[in-house]
């Protein structure tokens, strides 16, 4: 015999991916029943996770009552009360049981009797009549002089009283009863723990901007969402993304099974027969007989099966995924209060989690200083985390001077690490920005038919500040760093990211400041000589920039490069004659052939074809000539760009 139980709850841990982590400490004496109670939403998660620690324990079970199962029971007991709503229902349901009916207001009278149906009308009407089947005939019995009446058999009379029990238990829809059954024996340590559903706990934080320090609380936000009085709880709050899904464990689940034909015998069906023609008949008639056919249905049953059922790997594969992604748990961070907590079911409470000064300094910042705008900055206030905690992201009430400043937003801030908070604009100051930039050569080489150029660019940013204000401002400027450029001059840098340069001006009241922002990159380049223009030599020696011998060399290469380039006119030429006398041929052959040879203009024609034909001989060899020195004139180009020195 199992004796009730109750190990009461003793550590809550929050987790900010919306689950919670409830553990149970208690004694327990002897063999003993714990009972818990959840909501249908929360149920899965107890059983997907629900450990229990007895070290007695001879046999540990749990047990519970399945989905629908108060539906199920029910429907088993001879006297059904699960879909009805009144006596009437009741009855009709038990419609040829025997009942012994007490009537009359005075006098009583008992009538036994098998029901036989049960009329509903209208009050008017005289209201829901019961007819009984009696020895002596039928009675039509109203509603409303029934005193009292019991079923004869006692089996429906005990499943009447166990349905009304069962509604009883079962009175709150909304709770799913959990039994956890331990034998053993003696008196020992019980531990229960279990993985629920539940709201994220909510960080905030005040901060009091004062001069070189902050005032910094850390609240959090934590929502009892149980049933349960969490009272003097260990209570741990921790931030993290561990793996986390669910699984619909708590109703029955049925798989698939396919339906196969019977495998009794049937009649025998009329066959004729065929003359024999070989082997592929003897084949045709095995895959065309009765025993194949259910052969083929029952693979058709089971291909569908796996195609429209096939679970187990997706399972499998999901849950080995969650396992092996589960590592991501040892970034958690954590807080725990120093006392236990007491929050009552369904209710929320604030706690405090930190109370420390922080080293602060307090800024206008420029963020996005847009070219020739004028632009306001945040108020900001820079803190530094000297507290040794780690503060997870949360909305931020900032205060300046005792009074209400502004909201922010702030991230999540590892121990020892700084950051800009920003509350509200600061409309009193306003800035600019204007910017140039500048290339000079730097180093000039030819070699190899290459030319190496780097250059040396500046990039010159000058920032205004203007304060309209009756105090004086401390100023940081937010500068995005530009490209592969080195920062010149470092005087005025508080920090630095992985996108910007981060600049401080102190700036007068009713005053202006300025900051100037240097930064310079080397860019290296390379062309080929080859494939320059003779105008681009003739740029490049008459460059000021470029060193004397580079010049020099480029002069020499425009030479040479002007001989090519007569050289390949010389042959564009001749080949534009050979083409425009090899088309004034065609023309005369054409003409020939429609005037005929023996007349005067054929005569005519042919003697221009005969002039033409020795003019394109000459011309040919006058370009095959020029082709020849066109690629000599090209070869020796290409050789001379590589041997080329310079810089």
């Amino acid at each position: 015999m199992y004796k009730d139980t109750t190990v009461p709850l003793k550590n809550v841990t929050l987790y900010s991916s919306g689950v919670a982590y409830y553990e149970h400490e208690g004694e327990a004496s002897g063999a003993s029943r714990i009972g818990l109670s959840f909501t249908p939403e929360q149920i899965n998660d107890v059983l997907k996770s629900l450990i229990v620690s007895d070290s007695a324990a001879k046999n540990i079970s749990v047990a519970y009552q399945s989905e629908d199962a108060l539906r199920k029971i029910l429907e088993s007991l001879s006297v059904n009360l699960s879909e009805v709503s009144d006596l009437a229902d009741i009855l009709y349901a038990q419609r040829g049981a025997e009942l012994e009916v007490v009537t009359g207001e005075k006098a009583a009278e008992k009538i036994v009797g098998k029901i036989l149906t049960v009329d509903r009308r209208e009050r008017e009407a005289g209201g829901d009549t019961l007819s009984l089947f009696a020895s002596d005939g039928v009675h039509i019995v109203p509603f409303k002089e029934i005193r009292s009446f019991r079923f004869t058999d006692p089996k429906r009379g005990e499943d009447l009283n166990t349905a009304l029990s069962v509604l009883l238990r079962s009175s709150s829809a909304s709770k799913k009863n959990l039994s956890v059954l331990i034998d053993a024996e003696g008196k020992r340590s019980v531990r229960l723990a279990y993985v629920m559903e539940s709201p994220v706990w909510k960080p905030t934080y005040r901060i009091d901007a004062g001069s070189g320090t902050a005032e910094f609380q850390a609240w959090a936000i934590v929502d009892n969402s149980t049933d349960i009085d969490w009272n003097a709880v260990r209570l741990t709050l921790t931030t993290g993304r561990p793996v986390g899904f669910k699984q619909n464990l708590y109703p029955p689940y049925f798989t698939y099974r396919p339906t196969l034909p019977l495998m009794a015998g049937a009649a025998a069906a009329a066959e004729t027969y065929d003359s024999a023609y070989g082997e592929a008949d003897e084949a045709y008639n095995e895959a065309s007989s009765p025993r194949m056919m259910m052969s083929m249905n029952k693979v058709s049953a089971e291909a569908k099966m796996s195609s429209s059922y096939d679970y187990g790997d997706s399972i499998r594969d999901t849950v080995n995924r969650n396992v092996a992604a589960s590592d991501a748990s040892a970034e958690m961070f954590t807080f725990t209060p120093v006392k236990p907590v007491t929050i009552g079911r369904q209710e929320s409470v604030m706690i405090p989690i930190a109370a420390v000064k922080l080293p602060a300094e307090k800024f206008s910042v420029f963020s996005n200083m847009h070219l020739r705008e004028n632009t306001h900055p945040k108020f900001c206030v820079r803190i530094e985390n000297t507290s040794g905690m780690k503060f997870p992201a949360g909305p931020v009430s900032v205060s300046s001077e005792g009074a209400y400043a502004g909201d922010a937003v702030l991230e999540f801030l590892p121990a020892g690490d700084t950051r800009i908070i920003g509350y509200g604009d600061d409309m009193e100051v306003n800035g600019s920005l204007t910017k140039k930039s500048s290339s000079s050569i730097d180093t000039v080489k030819i070699a190899g038919g290459l030319l190496r150029t780097t250059k040396k660019r500046v990039y010159d940013s000058t920032y205004t500040v203007k304060n309209s204000a009756a105090k004086s401002r401390k100023v940081l400027i937010e500068h995005p760093i530009t490209g592969n450029a080195a920062l010149v001059a470092t005087k005025a840098l508080l920090e630095k990211t992985p996108a910007l340069y981060r600049f401080t001006l102190s700036v007068d009241k009713n005053a202006t400041g300025t900051l100037a922002v240097s930064e310079s990159e080397i860019v290296e380049t390379t062309a080929a000589l080859i494939k320059m223009t003779a105008n681009d030599f003739i740029a490049y020696s008459s460059d000021a920039d470029m060193p004397k011998a580079v010049r020099k060399a480029f002069e020499d290469i425009a030479a040479k490069k002007a001989k090519l380039d007569e050289a390949k006119s010389d042959y564009e030429k001749l080949s534009a004659d050979y083409k425009r006398i090899g088309d004034e041929q065609r023309r005369a052959r054409e003409n020939l052939e429609a005037t005929g040879s023996s007349t005067a203009q054929g005569k005519q024609f042919l003697d221009k074809l005969m002039r033409l034909e020795s003019e394109l001989d000459s011309i040919k060899t006058k370009t095959e000539g020029a082709r020849a020195n066109l690629d000599k004139a090209e070869k020796d180009f290409s050789d001379y760009l590589k041997t080329v020195k310079a810089g």
